[in-house]
């Protein structure tokens, strides 16, 4: 077989410089295979440096609409709804009802709410509802589904606290006042906005373990302040194990 001659491909390729940027062709000769490429136009560099940042954007988290995008894959739903600390919760799973996706109350990217909620009063999913410790720093957890272990040391700076915050034994949950993040009690306030965020762990994924003895031991599975509680639905069953099975199944 005889080898193909530039020439030869310079002719072929005449009149179809705006068809391909590249072009690989194959040549065969006696046993041996060489690929050539030839760049048909110079100015087409700058159009693969346009399409490679179109591509890049396209890999970029894209919110759903009417969300908001907060950076970082973060995509949040603001309800403007005035309700209370259980309520905001039953809304958020409401509304990823309604969209088919796993919606929660932000606690790991809680200071994401703040450029939609510096004016207002908005509830963090921050608490310390299971065990509170005598070091009010300490056993905080956060509602992010795939974040079970995750709870605070006396230690902690992860959580951003405005001034002395936390303060009060009996102040379990975390919420954004005017900007301020605050400790306090769930029945105090009104939400005056409640912000959800998009979970990428799916609802139906493998159950988290529960550790009753860590990382410090619960006398109790009950929240012992009757003042309190922790959860917006309410069932009637015969034994405790119902209640959990119940509620896992939810």
């Amino acid at each position: 077989m005889e080898p193909i001659k530039k020439s030869d491909i310079k002719t072929g390729l005449k009149g179809q410089t705006n068809a391909l940027t590249l072009i690989s062709l194959t040549i065969l000769t006696a046993g041996n295979m060489h690929l050539l490429s030839v760049l048909v136009q110079t100015q087409t560099i700058s159009i693969l440096i346009y399409l490679s940042n179109v591509i890049f954007r396209q890999c970029e988290t894209v919110c759903p609409v009417d969300f908001l995008d907060a950076g970082e894959g973060v995509c949040l739903l603001r309800v403007a709804r005035e309700v209370t600390y259980y309520e905001a919760h039953q809304i958020c799973e409401q509304e990823g009802q309604k969209r088919g996706l796993r919606l929660f109350i932000p606690g790991r990217n809680a200071p994401k709410m703040l450029p939609y909620s510096s004016s207002l009063l908005v509830f963090t999913g921050y608490n310390a509802l299971l065990n509170r410790s005598v070091n009010l720093r300490a056993g905080w957890r956060v509602t992010d589904p795939g974040f079970a272990s995750f709870v605070t040391t006396a230690s902690d700076t992860t959580i951003r606290w405005s001034g002395n915050e936390p303060n009060g034994q009996r102040e379990a949950i975390s919420v954004y006042y005017y900007g301020w993040h605050v400790d306090d009690i769930p029945e105090i306030y009104h939400a005056t906005d409640v912000i959800c965020e998009i979970s990428s762990f799916s609802a139906q994924g493998v159950v988290e373990r529960f550790e009753k003895n860590w990382p410090y031991q619960l006398n109790s599975l009950f929240l012992q302040d009757s003042s309190i509680a922790g959860s917006f639905q309410m069932y009637v069953v015969s034994t405790t194990f119902s209640c959990l099975v119940r509620y896992v199944n939810r």
